[in-house]
């Protein structure tokens, strides 16, 4: 965690961190193979929080911030979906991939690729549709400033000369902080709302244009995080346990009641899920146990099938006890990027 965020929390400020996939390499000192899109690691300070006390809430909070755009009624969506990947170097990676595992290189390859679309109407509408047609229980929605003009760098602040992106995200950690901007948090249904400076209102439209009347844009070409996803990676609770709930495994749901239960059955049963489900469980377990109270790794859920509005998915729990001294940047560094994804 960064320095700066540590001093903002003792002062009794609220801190949300933002880190991208990418910046596992730069806490192993490992390089790149490509230049990240998006900052590796940003963070934004805030004076307090508001709470929103359940999903009704924070929609009816969404619905006043567009009608106070005008936008209440506007549509809002995603098209024209691509793939990042050709067809060819798709099939490349795979061979690869199978030629790692015959070889004992590995065990297993999350092998991912990105996917594009064009976004309209404002992000705020977007946001309030994907929460409606998919409940999942850790939501998030961010806007992320600029500053002064230039993207931020890894730790938020404007970039350094001839600094690289890994360099400025294992320099730039004890930077200042960024400026902050409004923030909707769904991990606790809480909703946090800037109150430094410079932005005193609400959070900039998908323009970068401060929807007040006669305002000048608001630092443009900031960018939006819109984040839904069922699975816990970890938390940690004011005694000090921390918990972790890995997904794998998932069957499709399906409109006959009998055959959807049929589906839940076989994928409790089935020996391959169970097997990867089992394998991430293992090595999360391995991640906790680096800062945990020795001995104190549990498992108190294996193999649970849950029901969500698409498939079912196979979950397990474990947990530990935090060892004495061990503060947020040695448990980041332990556990970053979830082990399951």
């Amino acid at each position: 965690m960064p320095a700066w965020a540590g001093e903002e929390l003792a002062r009794g400020r609220e801190v949300a961190l933002f880190a991208a996939f990418e910046a596992a390499h730069a806490l192993a000192g490992l390089p790149l193979a490509h230049a990240p899109i998006t900052p590796l690691v940003q963070g934004l300070s805030f004076a307090g929080a508001a709470a929103l006390d359940g999903d009704d809430a924070v929609d009816d909070w969404l619905c006043a911030q567009l009608a106070a755009r005008g936008e209440a009624d506007a549509p809002a969506g995603l098209a024209g979906w691509r793939r990042g990947v050709t067809q060819a170097r798709y099939t490349q990676a795979l061979a690869r991939i199978a030629a790692y595992l015959a070889a004992g290189d590995t065990y297993q390859i999350d092998y991912t690729f990105p996917l594009h679309a064009r976004a309209f109407g404002h992000p705020l509408a977007l946001y309030r549709a994907l929460r409606r047609s998919q409940p999942t229980a850790y939501r998030c929605l961010a806007y992320l400033a600029e500053v002064d003009g230039r993207p931020p760098d890894a730790c938020g602040a404007a970039p350094r000369g001839g600094s690289s992106p890994l360099g400025a995200a294992r320099r730039g950690l004890d930077g200042p902080p960024p400026d902050a901007c409004d923030v909707a948090s769904r991990g606790g249904s809480s909703l946090l709302e800037a109150a430094r400076r410079e932005l005193d209102g609400p959070p900039p439209d998908a323009s970068g244009v401060a929807s007040r009347g006669g305002s000048k844009p608001a630092r443009a070409g900031g960018r939006w995080v819109l984040s839904l996803s069922p699975e816990l990676f970890f938390a940690l609770e004011p005694g000090g346990r921390i918990s972790a709930r890995p997904m794998k495994g998932t069957a499709p749901r399906h409109a006959d009641p009998a055959a959807d239960a049929r589906a839940a059955r076989e994928l409790a049963a089935d020996a391959k899920n169970r097997a990867e489900n089992l394998m991430i469980l293992d090595l999360l377990r391995n991640d906790l146990g680096r800062v945990a109270v020795p001995g104190s790794v549990q498992v108190p859920r294996r193999f649970t099938v849950e029901p969500y509005p698409r498939v079912w998915q196979m979950t397990s729990s474990v947990q530990a006890e935090l060892a004495p001294r061990v503060g947020w940047p040695a448990l980041w560094a332990a556990l970053f990027p979830c082990g399951s994804v």
